[in-house]
């Protein structure tokens, strides 16, 4: 499924959107339906879902870097990090410094972050089965106990 076709289908129920006074003006030739209609998506109650979906189209749009970018951002990085340590960056380079930092946060997300979210799942996944086995221990030894008097 498409980032946008996730985006789409989350908001299907009538309660998950909002009425606005009046369409809002795109710069786009041409509006949305739900532009047209004066209705926009309520983010309020699907705020988890808004939050997966943002970082999917995130990833998206980062997965658009070329290797070259890459080195390119990894090169401008060093010579500013280079700047910084010997005392001589500037605020408008330090700023820059901050930018290129969070670019390669975001290409770095778009390639690992998929897989990282998988393992943070996974573990998830073992600690509640770890807790369910430790409760069900808990449970043996109780009956246990209670069957021997």
């Amino acid at each position: 499924m498409s980032t946008i076709t996730a985006i789409q289908s989350s908001f299907s129920a009538e309660s998950d959107f909002i009425e606005v006074d009046a369409p809002l003006e795109s710069s786009h030739s041409k509006s949305s339906t739900l532009q047209q209609a004066g209705r926009w998506p309520g983010f309020e109650t699907q705020s988890g879902i808004y939050a997966v979906t943002a970082r999917q189209a995130g990833r998206l749009n980062a997965t658009t870097a070329t290797d070259g970018e890459l080195t390119a951002l990894l090169n401008e990085r060093q010579m500013l990090l280079d700047k910084q340590f010997d005392g001589t960056i500037s605020r408008a380079e330090r700023n820059r410094l901050i930018y290129v930092g969070w670019s390669l946060d975001r290409i770095e997300d778009a390639r690992y972050g998929g897989a990282l979210d998988e393992l943070e799942s996974a573990v998830s996944r073992y600690e509640r089965f770890s807790e369910d086995l430790e409760l069900l221990q808990r449970q043996i030894n109780q009956s246990k106990r209670s069957s021997r008097r």
